[in-house]
């Protein structure tokens, strides 16, 4: 400590005098005589795990991702209307989901995009990554949402295991997100198979979220018939497969 502020002059004056501080935990004859093991250890799952429940959780069929993503935005976009309806943020709002599958040079794209509450980066690393983690169990959305033990809106997706439905759609997520308490935005890309992803904070973007997948061969055909099947059946195409 005396190093690190000794060297300035008016920190000087504090007189600390203790130069170093070592702890016995750096020795590793002690660590291997402790009655435990001094390392943080929780359960835990390996991401090949993650990719078992996918499909028997939604049936391998990519519909049901768009029907989850859309269920996270429909909750999104009602969580902050409910914010505007008791005046815990001011102004006007109108909820807006967009959702379309649309084609590049060589490729197809799943894109879901919204103008809800948006992630923080505590919901996005302890919520959006880990599966089965419900944010209707954090204070927060408690104090927001609840009276008296009580929701006060409706949910109709589950967040955190929704997600997981996201690739059945494709192999990579592209998000982007800024929370209605955030002053900058947040993006990040992520797969099942990362062993580290990195979120950056410097986005300039409204408040929501967008989502963007790259559409494997088999996810494209199948919501191709289903578009289809649709057509036939409703003699209207869904609004949401534009190209």
């Amino acid at each position: 400590m005396g190093e690190v502020y000794g060297r300035y002059k008016e920190l000087n004056k504090l007189k600390i005098s203790i130069r170093r501080i070592r702890s016995n935990l750096e020795n590793k004859s002690y660590v291997d005589s402790l009655p435990f093991i001094p390392n943080k250890t929780i359960f835990n799952s390996d991401p090949e795990v993650i990719k078992l429940l996918v499909s028997p959780l939604y049936g391998g069929k990519p519909s049901y991702g768009v029907r989850e993503l859309i269920q996270n935005s429909v909750d999104a976009c009602r969580e902050l209307e409910h914010l505007y309806k008791t005046r815990a943020v001011i102004g006007e709002y109108k909820s807006e989901i967009k959702v379309g599958v649309y084609q590049t040079d060589f490729d197809y794209y799943f894109q879901i995009e919204d103008n809800g509450m948006g992630m923080s980066p505590e919901v996005i690393i302890q919520y959006f990554f880990k599966a089965g983690a419900s944010y209707r169990n954090n204070k927060d959305w408690i104090m927001n949402f609840t009276v008296d033990g009580e929701t006060q809106i409706t949910r109709s997706g589950r967040f955190g295991v929704g997600v997981l439905s996201a690739f059945l759609l494709g192999d990579q997520l592209e998000v982007t997100t800024k929370n209605i308490n955030s002053e900058r935005g947040y993006s990040f890309t992520a797969s099942l198979d990362s062993t580290q992803i990195e979120v950056s904070n410097t986005i300039d973007r409204f408040v929501g979220t967008t989502i963007r997948i790259k559409l494997n061969e088999k996810s494209l055909q199948e919501l191709k018939n289903q578009v289809e099947s649709d057509y036939h059946s409703n003699r209207s195409e869904p609004a949401w497969f534009a190209w």
